[in-house]
């Protein structure tokens, strides 16, 4: 059986936002083919190990799966507010008289926190409809007056999205905070390290464990680097001023390739 030897690729030459992606295809590619079954899981673990310090690189919070959350939210509570502020106008315009009490203890509370809401930022309206909300759960002759004029299940689920949406930022600001903390160089440094024994563990086994076949997987493996040092190639021929060319910060210190 011939010994094949795994390609290498510049990682020094990969963007900071790329090799994240580049580690986790090699990984999905080693176990496919089963590492245990080719005795080389105990290295394997060694990469595996740096995968989760390496995927917290990939987290912005443009690109964060909070953030789609998060736009939801804010429109459920925009739209939801908007339907409490035509049932506001609708019992000023339209006053009956089995309300009145109801109305005047609830609407001058009502008009002070949500009276010019449209014309604040979502900050503010969110500030607002919470001192609003806490307000009404402290009174209970309030809560009682919104219940009649019908606005309970309004402000109910304004109250529950104020909620969710403050639980969602500080989620997302508390990872946020966690990747701005990882030492990238440290963990990319790790990484090529982990990759470097891989490969070299499973071209000695290729002399060594004659009865196993690992042709399947160094030639995958070379495919993926195949790919990769096609794009370094063609990205070293663009024009200096081609905004494809720009690169994250480097912090691939002195590793040249794994």
């Amino acid at each position: 059986m011939n010994n094949i030897k795994i390609s290498r690729v510049p990682v020094k030459e990969l963007r900071t936002s790329e090799f994240p992606e580049f580690v986790t295809e090699v990984c999905a590619i080693v176990l496919k083919h089963e590492p245990t079954v080719l005795k080389i899981d105990g290295v394997f673990g060694l990469l595996q190990a740096v995968v989760p310090e390496l995927m917290k690189f990939t987290v912005r919070e443009g690109s964060h799966p909070l953030t789609a959350e998060l736009h939801t939210q804010r429109h459920e509570f925009d739209k939801t507010l908007t339907g409490l502020l035509y049932l506001i106008r609708g019992i000023k315009a339209r006053p009956m008289q089995v309300y009145a009490a109801a109305a005047g203890k609830a609407i001058p509370v009502l008009d002070k926190y949500l009276g010019d809401i449209n014309q604040q930022n979502n900050l503010v309206k969110r500030r607002n409809v919470r001192l609003l909300t806490d307000l009404i759960d402290a009174d209970s002759e309030l809560a009682a007056a919104i219940q009649t004029l019908g606005l309970k299940l309004s402000l109910d689920e304004l109250k529950r999205l104020n909620n969710s949406i403050s639980t969602l930022q500080t989620t997302r600001r508390e990872v946020k905070s966690q990747t701005e903390k990882v030492d990238k160089t440290a963990v990319i440094s790790a990484a090529c390290t982990a990759m470097s024994k891989l490969f070299r563990t499973i071209e000695i086994n290729q002399m060594v464990e004659k009865e196993t076949d690992y042709a399947p997987l160094v030639r995958e493996l070379n495919e993926l680097m195949q790919e990769y040092n096609k794009l370094l190639s063609t990205r070293s021929q663009l024009p200096k001023g081609d905004d494809t060319k720009k690169t994250d910060t480097e912090v691939f210190a002195d590793t040249v390739s794994v």
